[in-house]
């Protein structure tokens, strides 16, 4: 959705703390696996990224402006929130990333219910109303990448 908008650094360290959210409860799916590789495409990068980068500290230094943390932590949101399976290990590890990004607990919060609502929305888009409530949700998370907490 607004991966496009990422720097090549900034890809290259979403596909890392997308990982890192995949890999947070010790199990590889392969559904996991796909949704990594659909990332890729969005972002136009190859899967593939440093091991050692996904089990480091979180680094989210590179981005450095308001508009681009929010794209990583909804975009992360979404990605956690794309299936059905959603693991506590997982949420913990994205709720980490959030603090890291310096979202105050109230946007973390937004941000997971967004990513909520958008899954269902995006379950039958030939359904006007969901249609209609993804549009909505697309113009919120526009307005939010311009509100500044500070």
């Amino acid at each position: 959705m607004f991966l496009g908008e990422l720097t090549e650094e900034q890809k290259k360290a979403f596909l890392v703390l997308a990982s890192r959210i995949t890999q947070a409860d010790g199990e590889d799916s392969a559904d996991e696996h796909e949704a990594l590789e659909e990332v890729c495409a969005e972002m136009d990068i190859p899967l593939a990224f440093d091991q050692r980068a996904v089990l480091a500290d979180i680094d989210v230094a590179m981005y450095d402006t308001h508009r681009s943390r929010v794209i990583a932590g909804l975009e992360l949101m979404r990605f956690l929130y794309a299936d059905a399976y959603v693991h506590e290990a997982e949420v913990a590890e994205i709720r980490a990333i959030c603090k890291a990004l310096q979202f105050p607990e109230p946007w973390i919060a937004t941000m997971t219910e967004w990513a909520k609502r958008l899954a269902w929305a995006e379950e039958d888009p030939m359904d006007s109303q969901r249609a209609q409530y993804h549009s909505e949700l697309m113009t919120y998370a526009n307005k939010v990448m311009e509100d500044v907490w500070r």
